[in-house]
């Protein structure tokens, strides 16, 4: 083998070091560079360190030679190289890697090509855990310098001195999954059977009991939990009738109990699901997914989702996320999502925006938040249940995207609603938007937080349409009927010409309304006095006041001419309040 200490640069010398590279060798005085050298020689021994060595002769001298030079060159540039390699796997070590997993030391030399490689999948030793090379990572001590590669194959030449950690990585692909029926594998079966699912995806097991021969229908008793490696507190999963939906996080054993007929399957209903954008109107605007519950949906509205109404925990499977958290606009200005909303009729049931990588939400509902950080997609709901937010059977739900975020200053639960000045836009039924879905949920408020001043007569009820909260306006009765109790209605006969005077006074008269004399010739049925030939006058009037004093006195004045009437003999008349614009109506 070769040794260091006999390397010199003069030629004549034993292992001479010319050129860059060990190129002959010295026999006695002679110098031989080729077969036909050496056999010529006149002596069949080589002298190294003052004793004779025999050598060999044949045609296969130079050739042993050259390699016993070539490999001493080599291990000596390895030796004065300084090259260090540490070969390790993030996820452990996983596959068939070359260099294997370990630490190198003396082992490369300067100038040299490294090109190490990766199997591109493999499982775990238990053989129920599949993993799959993305790729690696190189570091060095002698450079912040990072070089990442996303295949099975790094390539890299190390300097001198060079310390170099190539680190692979693995990422969990797919887990193998058993199914197993207790007590009694003719109970019932699981479908799908064992086998292997995509690592993170939802996928759901439903049980179906079996009948026997003797007429009798085993049910589903339960999935097991908490024993060996069957469900655990750490699993997301859950129950939804005879189906069990299971996060694939690790290889659980899925286990079923069935016995005959002694549990009721829970009832399943359905809740409707709108997804929507606030803040944006862009044809680019990213899908909504929404998995855990078969078939899955994808960009869908009006998705019908079944859940179990007998659950009081947050237990059905319904996640929704974006299918990416930001893009591009049609005027090239880039977007980010910067929560989510969860409404229904009755109000908003969950909240959530994204303050520098936090969550900010409502307390108040069951839930699950996550830790948001950009560039990952926000998750909507996690285990949401339809049940735990008050949803009925049938009911809707919106899932809102927020895109933007209305300013503080613009947002307040205080509103007022008021007459005109011509005392004509208030009608039973009028609607009004008075704040975005987005600006009360930005609030943490209720549609209970809202205080909606309405003026004396009406009422205003509140409730959530097309992504606003509405107010919309109905007669206060009990106020009308209250103004009414100061109504005063006389008639007087002694006309000098045999008309009949028909008077009402309304001391309480509420602003904007109408007060109407009506008249009936059977007290059956009753209409609007109409001015002309035989009543004429002031038959209805509307009170005027103020915002301030909404109460004002209305007085109503007809002439009846007897005999003129539609009855010819008689007539009825009262005085009736509510009416808000002409043709007059009750």
């Amino acid at each position: 083998m070769f040794d260091p200490r006999g390397v010199f640069t003069e030629p004549d010398k034993l292992w001479s070091f010319f050129n860059g590279r060990l190129s002959y060798w010295t026999i006695g005085s002679s110098t031989c560079t080729t077969n036909a050298e050496l056999a010529a020689s006149a002596t069949n021994s080589v002298v190294v360190g003052g004793a004779l060595t025999t050598y060999v002769t044949d045609a296969d001298v130079t050739d042993a030679f050259i390699s016993v030079l070539e490999s001493g060159r080599t291990a000596f540039m390895q030796g004065v190289s300084g090259i260090t390699l540490s070969v390790e796997g993030v996820g452990g070590e996983l596959g068939a890697v070359e260099p294997a997993y370990g630490f190198y030391e003396n082992t490369y030399s300067n100038g040299e090509t490294i090109v190490a490689t990766a199997s591109e999948s493999v499982t775990n030793s238990a053989g129920d855990i599949e993993f799959r090379c993305v790729g690696s990572i190189l570091t060095s001590t002698n450079s912040d310098e990072v070089v990442t590669n996303t295949g099975t194959t790094a390539e890299f030449a190390p300097v001198p001195n060079g310390s170099y950690t190539l680190t692979w990585l693995w990422e969990t692909t797919a887990v193998k999954t058993p199914t197993e029926v207790l007590d009694k594998s003719y109970d019932g079966t699981i479908e799908p059977g064992k086998g292997w699912f995509p690592y993170g995806e939802d996928i759901t097991f439903t049980a179906t009991g079996n009948t026997n021969s003797h007429g009798k229908v085993f049910t589903l008793k339960g999935w097991v939990q908490g024993s060996g490696n069957t469900l655990n507190d750490n699993d997301e999963y859950a129950e939804l009738g005879n189906a069990l939906v299971f996060k694939a996080m690790r290889p659980a054993t899925i286990q079923a109990r069935f016995d005959k007929g002694s549990k009721t399957p829970a009832a399943l209903g359905t809740f409707n699901l709108t997804v929507t954008n606030y803040g944006i109107d862009d044809p680019n605007v990213p899908d909504t997914l929404l998995n855990g519950v078969e078939p899955q949906y994808e960009a869908v509205n009006g998705a019908v989702i079944p859940y179990d109404t007998g659950k009081d925990l947050v237990l059905v499977p319904l996640s929704a996320q974006l299918a990416t958290n930001a893009f591009e606009d049609a005027e090239g200005e880039v977007q980010t999502c910067l929560g989510w909303m969860l409404s229904s009729e009755e109000g908003i049931l969950d909240f959530v925006r994204f303050e520098d990588g936090e969550l900010v939400g409502k307390d108040d509902h069951p839930k699950t938040l996550k830790t948001y950080e950009g560039g990952l997609i926000p998750l909507s709901m996690v285990g949401f249940n339809p049940s735990a937010y008050g949803l009925a059977d049938g009911a809707t739900a919106t899932l809102t995207w927020l895109w933007a975020i209305p300013p503080e200053e613009d947002v307040t639960n205080v509103f007022d609603i008021v007459w005109n000045d011509a005392l004509t836009n208030l009608s039973p039924g009028y609607t009004t938007n008075l704040i975005s879905e987005v600006a009360l949920g930005s609030k943490g408020w209720d549609l209970d937080d809202l205080t909606v001043n309405a003026p004396t007569g009406w009422v205003a009820a509140v409730s959530l349409t097309d992504g606003n909260v509405v107010a919309t306006l109905a007669r206060d009765d009990a106020a009308l009927a209250a103004a009414m109790e100061s109504c005063a209605l006389t008639i007087v006969s002694t006309n000098a010409d045999g008309t009949v005077t028909v008077e009402a006074t309304i001391t309480g008269g509420l602003r904007g309304f109408w007060y109407v004399l009506y008249g009936s010739d059977d007290l059956t049925t009753w209409a609007p006095v109409q001015a002309g030939a035989y009543e004429s006058g002031t038959p209805a009037a509307q009170a005027q006041g103020t915002a301030e004093n909404p109460v004002d006195k209305v007085e109503l004045s007809i002439v009846v001419t007897p005999g003129d009437t539609a009855a010819g003999v008689k007539r009825f008349y009262k005085v009736v309040s509510g009416a808000t614009s002409e043709p007059l109506a009750e």
